[in-house]
């Protein structure tokens, strides 16, 4: 495990040198895409590579002005209809989207593949036009969790091979409002089989854990004059989650939220929340959880961000008091590897995190609970093939240690190949 995991650090390492070197190479790329746009001013292909690789700059202004430009010079390039209805999109202006899509589907040369996505599309901008937009997306997928126990803990170190499946969607509804207000609905809901002794009665074992989600949000836009991008989200949730046999955490909660991109580079948020845990079933001890979270991301070049996040949860017992909490900081970076011309994108996150927990004792009771902290790095890269097919590896190691109970001292490997259709 130790050896896996110097490999682990070592390629999440390798991976994100990426960075420095795209800051350096960023502006050569830009040139060399728009050097092969001038010299071919007719090919749909160079425009393509130009647009994707100013979009990855962040050069929206910059991509728009080129494709309606060359729209003005070949007005019955389909494809490049179809480019400006991608960006339009993409930056909300849905009646120009729209109005590039029509002009894309009338000239009638676009490929099967492209009047496809053309459709598809057309119908996603109309309900955005109407006030009403959203996605579902259907995953499936393996994990591998290996599991290395302290040496003198009960039972064997194990690997589990399972499967797992997710359906995720939303529903946004415009309330027709200046600083374009909210209402949106969301769920998950999915299934998994894992290891695991969560009521720490020293019996382990596999157990298959349904989990979902419903949520209703708020979301309105809050500009003053000094952060003229600030927007408040406040959501009502109830979620479920299966731990073991007989043994599941339901909570009812309210949370609040604040973001703001105090530059075009830069992205702050604070959240607090309250939840209710009174229809867990037992053997949980805790009946009451607040939690916090704040963070920031910048974007240092390009499509590639860092960010910094601290989270942390405080469980409380009636009658008793503060039973548990996890407080948690973490360093993150995230970022395209490649954009494939005409084709599939791949980009990668990873991050670092340390973490203080203190779990309840079902055992002995909430006067002694386990206290250790754990720290973990996690990995993942995503293949977005098309708008509406993603393929996703995720490897995530972490290692925890209890300073009042070693023989629960684990460190754990997962790694999980999906692959998620999503319909709009």
């Amino acid at each position: 495990m130790r050896t896996a995991l110097a490999a682990f650090c070592t390629a999440i390492l390798a991976g994100t040198t990426v960075v420095p070197a795209a800051a350096q190479s960023s502006q050569s790329a830009y040139q060399r895409a728009f050097a092969d746009r001038v010299a071919n001013p007719g090919n749909t292909s160079a425009l393509s590579t130009f647009i994707n690789v100013a979009v990855e700059a962040g050069q929206y202004d910059q991509a728009l002005s080129t494709i309606e430009q060359h729209l003005i010079n070949y007005p019955l390039d389909a494809k490049a209809h179809l480019v400006a209805a991608r960006l339009y999109n993409h930056v909300g202006s849905y009646d120009l989207s729209a109005r590039h899509l029509e002009f894309a589907l009338e000239i009638g040369t676009l490929e099967e593949r492209d009047r496809r996505a053309a459709e598809r599309l057309l119908r996603t901008v109309e309900r955005a036009i109407a006030g009403i937009s959203g996605y579902l997306d259907l995953t499936a997928g393996v994990r591998s969790e290996s599991i290395d126990f302290a040496p003198t803990a009960p039972w064997a170190d194990r690997t589990d091979i399972n499967g797992f499946l997710l359906a995720t969607g939303q529903l946004r509804f415009d309330l027709d409002t200046s600083t374009n207000n909210a209402i949106v609905l969301s769920g998950k809901i999915g299934t998994r089989r894992r290891f695991g002794d969560f009521n720490f009665d020293g019996v382990g074992g596999v157990y298959t854990a349904p989990h979902g989600t419903l949520a209703a949000t708020l979301d309105i836009g809050l500009p003053t004059e000094m952060l003229p991008t600030l927007r408040g989200q406040l959501t009502v949730y109830g979620s479920h989650e299966t731990f073991d046999a007989g043994l599941y955490r339901r909570i009812y909660g309210v949370m609040a939220r604040l973001t703001a991109l105090p530059t075009a580079d830069s992205f702050v948020y604070v959240e607090a929340g309250y939840g209710w845990l009174g229809e867990s079933a037992a053997p949980l001890l805790e009946d009451n959880r607040v939690s916090f979270e704040a963070g920031a991301t910048y974007r240092i070049v390009g499509s590639h961000t860092i960010g910094i996040a601290g989270r942390g949860q405080i469980d409380y017992l009636n009658g008793f008091g503060r039973v548990g909490h996890l407080y948690e900081v973490e360093l993150s970076y995230a970022g395209q590897v490649h954009a494939f011309t005409d084709g599939p994108v791949w980009t990668q996150q990873a991050g670092l995190a340390y973490g203080d927990v203190q779990v309840p004792n079902i055992v002995l009771g909430p006067a002694f609970p386990y206290v250790g902290d754990y720290w973990l790095t996690y990995w993942t890269h995503s293949l977005q093939i098309d708008e509406n097919n993603r393929i996703d590896l995720d490897l995530t190691y972490r290692e925890t240690t209890y300073s009042n109970l070693p023989i629960r001292n684990q460190s754990k490997f997962d790694v999980s190949l999906s692959y998620t259709v999503s319909l709009h």
